[in-house]
């Protein structure tokens, strides 16, 4: 019964169920058919296969790591796997944002750095003769087009064109910031500035100094160190007096001679642009191979224009210059009778020569020369032989009246101070001093020694003119406790005329510069650099009256 209620059951089922579950099972197969597709077609890619979007950096390995910046740029790169090749274009898409945002990233971290280069460009204040060298920094290449195109494949060819120009302005873009890139690293590379060799001939080595340095060569050390103290002294005044934080003042001892050479080679090899000193006309010849063949001048402070040459002046009171105004003043008084009482020291015979030389201009010369060997050696009798019969004295005790004029209506008595002391009193015993003949000298007579001379009271001299001298004198004594003389006076001259004329803005040498001027008026007088070495000075004439010095009288 079971069987027959089961088969009836299921005969019941079958026709009226069947097609009811057949359709199910239809719609199960359909739709897992359906699904199968939508999985092909959705691409179910594998990521390692999708387009890798890197960051690359471009960084300078010689640059400090505190100033150092990575410049990002944004660049689509291939992948190792040439199956690449088959993704479809929207994955471009999908980046484009990225790449646009890295790349403005770019772009605004350049432009500051530009504007921080400008910053520093003007604070350098580069000058527009002066010419930047630039390292050599290679320049990262851009992207091609051809890179591109090879990096994806197009199948639809009917938006083809449309794919091409967004490829072509996302190039544009990557080769901007790679541009940008490779010239913030040649900012960054700038080598210091380069002046042109062609402008500078053989000084180029100073271009790449940054100060400008003057060597004093003195005696610090020796006989002689008590004048390298007044020199050095009159250097250090001027050098602090002028503030210029571009100037070195560098010592050099000579050791007042003994030691110059080696005192010039020190002074080379510190790359000296000037050298003031050194004291002696010796030692002024010992050097100047050696400043000449680098051309750097010299401003010595000897007197001997024996060794004045082209780029080596001597800035010392020259004798001569003073004895050309002595015969000049006596001459336009009328005097011609002249009488020369020398020494045969070196200074005597300058002094000599000059006034000879000076006479010959007016077609006069010298009624009688007596030159004196050895004073201090000379037998006190034979002294007096000597200058009784150059004073051709003639003795009137007798007739005190009859006085016969003096032989020489001027005498020029040429010599040092110990030359002159002991000379003069005996040209007066033998009626022959200066109440008799205008008695002439130079500058050296200027101390209080000759001053309060009896034997050369109403005696003619020669001084530098020195307007602001009481003033030199109160700065000095406020600095130092020793005296002050001439040489700190001509010491701080030089210093101050090396540090002005240095500070011209022009392409001439240090020389032409010095030459150039029209003239100075210094602590030491008024005076102007020639071309021959030779300081051209302005002097006055003075008159010992009263141990003191005043201003002569016209006639």
């Amino acid at each position: 019964m079971f069987k027959c209620n089961f088969k009836s059951e299921l005969a019941g089922f079958f026709p009226s169920n069947f097609f009811i579950w057949f359709s199910k099972l239809r719609f199960i197969s359909v739709f897992i058919s359906l699904l199968f597709v939508v999985t092909i077609f959705s691409g179910c890619e594998d990521p390692s296969m999708r387009p890798v979007v890197k960051t690359v950096y471009i960084q300078e390995d010689n640059l400090n790591s505190n100033n150092s910046q990575k410049s990002q740029i944004t660049n689509a790169a291939k992948t190792d796997n040439d199956d690449i090749n088959k993704e479809p274009f929207e994955v471009l898409d999908d980046s484009k944002n990225e790449i646009s945002d890295a790349v403005e990233n770019i772009i605004e971290k350049d432009n500051a750095l530009n504007k921080k280069q400008n910053e520093i460009n003007k604070e350098l204040d580069f000058k527009s003769e002066e010419t930047l060298e630039i390292a050599a920094a290679p320049l990262v290449e851009p992207l091609k087009k051809e890179d591109l195109m090879k990096s994806y494949a197009f199948p639809d060819n009917s938006s083809k064109n449309a794919k091409t120009e967004l490829i072509e302005k996302q190039q544009e873009q990557l080769e901007t910031a790679a541009l940008e890139a490779a010239f913030e690293m040649l900012a960054k590379s700038a080598q210091p500035i380069q002046i042109d060799p062609k402008k500078l001939g053989n000084n180029i080595y100073k271009s790449k100094k940054s100060k400008f340095r003057i060597g004093l060569l003195v005696p610090l050390t020796g006989p002689f160190s008590y004048l390298g103290d007044t020199i050095s002294g009159g250097s250090e005044l001027a050098f602090f007096k002028m503030q210029n934080p571009n100037i070195e003042l560098l010592y050099f001892d000579t050791a007042g001679g003994d030691k110059v050479i080696e005192a010039a080679n020190s002074a080379i090899s510190s790359d000296v642009d000037v050298i003031i000193g050194p004291l002696f006309s010796d030692s002024v010849k010992a050097i100047k191979p050696l400043f000449n063949e680098l051309d750097i001048p010299i401003l010595s402070f000897s007197n001997n224009i024996d060794v004045a040459e082209e780029g080596v002046w001597v800035l010392g009171y020259l004798p001569e210059q003073q004895i050309d105004q002595l015969v000049d003043f006596a001459v336009a008084r009328g005097k011609q009778n002249f009488g020369i009482l020398s020494s045969s020291s070196q200074l005597g015979n300058k002094i000599t020569k000059a006034a000879v030389n000076k006479l010959t201009e007016y077609g006069l010369s010298p009624r009688t020369v007596l030159t004196i060997s050895n004073i201090e050696d000379i037998d006190q009798n034979e002294l007096l032989n000597k200058i009784k019969m150059f004073a051709q004295y003639i003795d009137t005790e007798k007739d005190p009246l009859t006085l016969p004029p003096p032989v020489f209506d001027t005498v020029l008595i040429a010599g040092d101070t110990s030359f002159i002391l002991q000379v003069a009193p005996i040209l007066s015993y033998y009626d022959l001093g200066p109440d008799r003949a205008l008695f002439i000298g130079i500058d050296r007579w200027n101390i209080p020694k000759m001053l309060n001379e009896p034997s050369l009271q109403n005696a003619i001299l020669t001084l530098p003119t020195r307007p602001a001298d009481e003033k030199f004198n109160k700065v000095w004594d406020s600095e130092f406790k020793i005296d002050s003389n001439d040489l700190a006076r001509i010491s701080f001259d030089a210093t101050a005329l090396v540090i002005a004329t240095a500070n011209i803005n022009s392409d001439a040498s240090l020389s032409e510069r010095l030459v150039g001027q029209p003239g100075f008026i210094g602590f030491s007088g008024q005076f102007k650099m020639s071309r021959t070495g030779l300081t051209e000075r302005i002097f006055e004439i003075m008159k010992i009256s009263d141990n003191l010095l005043i201003k002569p009288s016209i006639q």
